[in-house]
């Protein structure tokens, strides 16, 4: 009402005019009624009122704006475990636009320098995920980025677009927080959470984020940790909005404004009241020593497959310095090798001779010829052997014996050589001998009694260390019928 105005224009005519204005949000149409005033009798009452409608054209009056949970009007919080997963849910953006059709759709966008590497966003629901693992960063600074939320999202132009700052930080376990409820159970404090984080900033004055809702626990009276189905455990964290950083227990704003009793009971007393259920506690979360064997054996599974990576370095690393030894060695001693052969002068190889085999010699024998001189008997002493049968030693004495040497002459043979007496009788008994032998055998008595030589002496040589001996070639004397 009041939103359109009828006047007469200078023609005469009826002009309708907007008075205030339209919002096609507020109402697509309007229908109004114009009547037309005159004079009586100049116009028929059946043709003095009209009916108009109106519609309003829809145009992109609005921009989007975010809708914030933890009343920050200027920058959206989130932070996620260190050891979250992959595709692991965030934070979700919310935001609205007042405009109809095209005009009132929205689309998101994530801007940032890390962005693209660890995070994305949805674009049309606005929820923040992980694109990879966050475990490996160690940088406890928080990820920044932009949010930028537009309507109209498929025009190139006409559309309205906002942006806000998304801090993300890393929860790790220095950072939790556990707000103890004695009498509520998780399902049912989990449509209070806003309300319990509003408080808390309010007393605190710090950021309040919640990370999850658990059954309460509490160690109980032999030291092992217990659980309470009719309690909850509200996990939180702070975080400080100078730094824009997650805050750990130890810090001293944390201490003073949280953990302190007096700051502690107040933020109870205002939950309690507030929930309408029991809050009764602040604290760290409880660690408590498990069972030894079971310590055991969680420690071994856990140890294990870096005892084996460890060993498996350690072979590998001990292989690779034998192998070093190995070849360091080797060369040494082809060094060594090469510098000894350097050293020596390798003749030249001797010239090839064509094999020769040399029969072995005969036996020599050896045969000293003892040339002796015996004096002549008479003919009256063949008959006569002259036997000696006194007690004397009768042996023949090779003192007796007088040996030619080879510088005598042969022809000197006949000579008489002195003996004694035992010589001339040894003499006698030879020559006796040698004449019975020789009239036996039908030959003439030689008177020459000097050893006959054979006629072979011409082939007799002199032995080079003794000129005493002679040397021949052994005789064949088996066709003189002896037997030696």
């Amino acid at each position: 009402a009041g939103k359109f105005l009828v006047n007469v224009t200078e023609e005469r005519n009826c002009a309708l005019f907007l008075n205030k204005t339209v919002d096609y949000e507020e109402v697509e149409s309007y229908k109004i009624e114009v009547d037309l005033i005159s004079l009586q009798g100049f116009l028929n009452k059946e043709f003095s009122r009209t009916q108009v409608s109106i519609n309003v054209v829809d145009i992109n009056d609005n921009k989007p704006f975010f809708i914030r949970a933890n009343n920050v009007e200027d920058k959206f919080y989130a932070a996620i475990p260190h050891t979250a997963p992959l595709a692991s849910t965030i934070i979700q953006i919310k935001a609205d636009d007042k405009d109809s059709g095209k005009f009132g759709k929205i689309k998101y966008l994530l801007r940032g320098n890390q962005s693209e590497d660890y995070f994305s966003i949805d674009p049309t629901s606005g929820i923040v995920k992980t694109k990879r693992s966050v475990e490996e960063v160690d940088n406890a600074d928080p990820f920044r980025f932009t949010v930028v939320t537009r309507d109209n999202p498929n025009a190139t132009t006409d559309f309205n677009s906002i942006e806000a700052p998304l801090i993300i930080n890393l929860i790790r376990p220095v950072n939790r927080l556990i707000l103890a409820i004695g009498d509520a159970k998780p399902d049912d404090v989990a449509g209070k959470i806003d309300t319990v984080t509003q408080v808390i900033q309010e007393q605190s004055g710090l950021i309040v984020g919640v990370e999850k809702l658990n059954v309460r626990e509490f160690v109980g009276e032999n030291g092992t940790l217990e659980v309470d189905p009719a309690g909850t455990d509200i996990w939180f964290y702070v975080i400080d909005p100078e730094t824009d950083t997650i805050l750990p227990v130890n810090h001293t704003l944390v201490q003073k404004l949280i953990l302190d009793k007096s700051a502690m009971t107040n933020i109870t007393f205002d939950v309690s009241g507030q929930i309408k259920q029991t809050a009764f506690n602040i604290h760290e979360p409880l660690m408590t020593p498990k069972i030894k064997t079971a310590s055991i054996a969680t420690l071994n599974g856990e140890v294990f497959p870096y005892a084996l990576i460890i060993i498996a370095c350690i072979i590998f690393i001990l292989g690779i310095v034998g192998i070093i030894y190995i070849c360091v060695s080797w060369s040494r001693y082809k060094s060594f090798k090469d510098q000894m052969q350097r050293q020596y002068v390798v003749p030249a190889s001797p010239a090839r001779y064509d094999s020769v085999y040399v029969e072995p010699n005969l036996k020599e024998y050896e045969t000293q010829v003892l040339q002796m001189c015996v004096p002549v008997d008479d003919q009256d002493d063949y008959n006569d052997l002259h036997l000696d049968f006194s007690n004397k030693n009768h042996t023949f004495s090779l003192e007796n014996v007088s040996y030619i040497t080879k510088d005598n002459n042969i022809t000197k043979y006949g000579q008489q050589s002195p003996v004694s007496s035992e010589s001339a009788t040894t003499a006698r008994a030879s020559s006796v001998g040698e004449h019975i032998l020789s009239n036996s055998m039908g030959h003439p008595l030689s008177r020459d009694h000097i050893y006959q030589r054979s006629s072979d002496d011409e082939e007799m040589n002199a032995s080079p260390t003794n000129e005493n001996v002679m040397f021949r070639e052994k005789k064949d004397y088996s066709h003189m019928g002896f037997t030696y």
